[in-house]
């Protein structure tokens, strides 16, 4: 059964957004997570598909992708994350739907207790721990439903939902995030992350794509992924858990398999964490260690020139 009460279609008139991080250049994530839904809406009245745009800030290295939301309807900027489990934003003058503790949109975003009922006193807000996933930085926001739009074109509204479930967070959480950015938009694999909202409220099958550059990217979701991918991509399978994680069976460099001398391990490396918040790969210390020994064996043996390493990286090379 839905976690949450499903949401109508709205207008302009109704409307008062061991783990090594791997950081591509470009690349495709197909998330297949198959859960049937109740519908409480007609087919037709949903949007075909929804298709959303991320742009990349350069001197941050950010994904942004946009919303509108709030009461008038406004713009925000939010930094498009894989590993956050929630959409948050600085609600700023929007006055959202407040949800308290005991409301079962709260029970789907948070194991934290309730204090107990009393006829006299009303139950306070559902709050959630935030976190700013550049700064590492947490506060406390409330978890609110709003009106949220993914697509506008020029009459209106084509992918909206009324009762979005985000939270508001303190403006001080904003500190690291590229400038402009009101926000995080949470697409961890949660109950209220922005994936499982999506396409439970416009009834689509849980999968999506999406494609990220050096420069821009998109999101998709809907019609048209019917597809079946294994037979044109060569593909992974996700872990599970609550982030988008792969297992990494091997390290190989110029043919050799690296060992960190475990014996009788199926994986001495763990899983790869698929991050779209880190500027580069990295490696736990123990792992970058036998790494860049070999790496730099390796690249002597290419007659490559060891040099004065750029910060943040521990060897440089010139050809």
């Amino acid at each position: 059964a839905p976690f949450f009460k499903q949401p109508n279609p709205l207008s302009l008139s109704s409307l008062p957004m061991a783990s090594v991080l791997i950081h591509p250049l470009l690349f495709s994530l197909l998330l297949l997570l198959h859960t049937s839904f109740s519908l409480l809406q007609t087919p037709e009245e949903f949007p075909p598909s929804v298709l959303l745009p991320i742009s990349k800030d350069g001197p941050s290295g950010q994904y942004l992708a946009q919303i509108h939301h709030g009461n008038p309807l406004g713009l925000a900027h939010l930094v498009f994350d894989l590993g956050s489990p929630f959409v948050w934003t600085d609600c700023g003058s929007s006055r959202p739907t407040s949800l308290t503790c005991r409301s079962i949109q709260c029970s789907a975003a948070t194991s934290a207790s309730c204090p107990a009922a009393s006829s006299a006193v009303a139950p306070p807000p559902c709050t959630l721990s935030l976190q700013n996933p550049v700064t590492g930085e947490s506060a406390s926001g409330e978890l609110v439903e709003d009106g949220v739009v993914l697509a506008l074109d020029d009459e209106g509204p084509i992918a909206a939902v009324d009762g979005f479930l985000l939270s508001c967070a303190p403006s001080i959480l904003l500190k690291g995030l590229a400038s402009g950015a009101r926000g995080v938009l949470g697409f961890g694999r949660t109950r209220i992350g922005a994936p499982e909202q999506i396409s439970h409220s416009f009834g689509y099958s849980k999968k999506f794509f999406l494609c990220l550059s050096s420069s821009n990217g998109m999101f998709f979701s809907g019609e048209g992924l019917n597809l079946d991918f294994s037979k044109s991509l060569i593909y992974t399978p996700l872990l599970n858990g609550d982030d988008y994680s792969i297992n990494l069976k091997a390290i190989q460099i110029q043919n050799n398999k690296l060992s960190l001398g475990l014996p009788n391990k199926i994986s001495q490396f763990g899983s790869i964490k698929v991050s779209t918040i880190s500027r580069y790969s990295t490696m736990k210390s123990e792992i970058y260690r036998v790494f860049l020994r070999a790496f730099t064996m390796g690249a002597e043996s290419q007659n490559l020139t060891l040099v004065q390493p750029v910060a943040p990286f521990g060897a440089c090379f010139r050809s």
